[in-house]
């Protein structure tokens, strides 16, 4: 019984962990097309 709780809760850290992992990736990416999408902006403005 011990061990069965012991596991669940290593699981449950690591797919918390997992989760924080995959939501800063995405964070990560969606920073870059928004970086990416105003430097567009801004060089049709220019252009």
């Amino acid at each position: 019984m011990m061990t069965a709780l012991m596991v669940k809760r290593v699981f449950l850290i690591l797919l918390r962990g997992l989760q924080g992992f995959i939501s800063f990736v995405f964070n990560l990416l969606n920073y870059r097309c928004h970086a990416l999408t105003i430097h567009a902006l801004q060089t049709n403005q220019n252009g």
